[in-house]
């Protein structure tokens, strides 16, 4: 039982892969969530204002993503530096951010990586402020895309009318819109799989590896825009805090294999030997199992256990977790 009242499976083999996995991504994007759940809460509590910043590039068909990647790590590093943006921060008092990687693909357009921030301020920004933050970023961003070799001169005035976009909440409503919205827009840019004729989120291309209605044509494009993808985004942070601002939330610094594993609330409830769990993984059943210790049904999965001949034990947790939940009545 995890913070929360959640069910998982422990001591498992895991690749806590928050790019490539479908099964270890949303894990981790939902920790992620109450990370960043917890931390606008405790933000809020201090009456910090929030702005929420896009960050896109003109993009080509045929460029590999790994070009992209390592020049908008140039770009990210020189975009928060320097006396000019240490001089914004002051004026806007802008406490720290929050930035979160999306990576889609489009047939016609190739790959399209672009970056979700949410800027947490001491103040709430007046219209000039806010005009001053916008036009700041916006030429910022692209002059630095521009001389990083992103962006050409011919590209230029498209890029600043659309490559940056700031939204600022004015008023308390607005704010707790923008709050709840970032906090979703955030922690789940890893794991949409959502697949349109003409742009793809990785995760749907991988999908149509395994799919039977996909021609093998469309196989070997999916396949080779995967592989650019795995390459393009190994070992990249898809949810950072600026320094000090997890520390001023009381949030830890984890790792994804740290956060996957998560810290459980009590001992295991059932148990499964390592042939009996491999039946259960077999058979698809380690979600519906987690479900029935959701409803306190824990006999219930030992007699799926015995069906499909893997050994399920009710743990000592467990019992005390069905009197906790049923008193008497168990």
């Amino acid at each position: 039982i995890f913070p929360g009242g959640g069910m998982g499976w422990t001591w498992l083999v895991r690749c806590a892969s928050v790019w490539f996995c479908p099964v270890c991504a949303p894990k981790i994007m939902s920790r992620r969530r109450q990370e960043l759940e917890k931390g606008i809460k405790i933000f809020k509590k201090h009456k910090f204002y929030f702005a929420f910043v896009t960050l896109t590039i003109p993009h080509s068909y045929g460029v590999p993503l790994v070009e992209y990647m390592e020049k908008l790590q140039a770009v990210l590093k020189r975009f928060r530096s320097g006396k000019s943006w240490t001089n914004l921060k002051k004026r806007i008092g802008m406490r720290g951010y929050i930035r979160a990687q999306e990576v889609t693909c489009g047939k016609k357009t190739g790959w399209h990586p672009h970056f979700h921030e949410l800027l947490v301020l001491e103040k709430k920004l007046s219209k000039a402020e806010q005009t001053e933050l916008t036009n700041f970023l916006c030429k910022r961003w692209v002059r630095l895309c521009m001389e990083e070799g992103i962006t050409s001169a011919r590209q230029e005035s498209d890029h600043l009318r659309y490559g940056v976009d700031v939204r600022c909440g004015s008023d308390p409503i607005s704010q707790e819109y923008l709050a709840k919205t970032v906090s979703w827009e955030l922690s789940s840019l890893t794991t949409k799989a959502v697949r349109e004729d003409e742009r793809f989120q990785p995760l749907a291309l991988a999908s149509m590896l395994t799919d039977k209605d996909v021609s093998e044509k469309e196989k070997e494009w999916a396949m080779r825009l995967w592989a650019e993808y795995m390459i393009g985004m190994y070992a990249r942070v898809a949810v950072y805090w600026s320094p000090g601002l997890k520390r001023f939330c009381g949030i830890p610094e984890l790792s994804d294999a740290e956060l996957i594993e998560g810290e459980a609330e009590s001992g295991p409830i059932i148990e499964a030997d390592a042939a009996g769990f491999r039946r259960i993984a077999w058979k698809r059943l380690q979600v519906p199992l987690l479900e029935l210790c959701e409803k306190v049904k824990l006999l219930r999965t030992e007699q799926i256990g015995a069906a499909i001949g893997a050994d399920i034990q009710i743990c000592e947790a467990g019992f005390d977790y069905i009197k906790e939940k049923h008193g008497d009545k168990s």
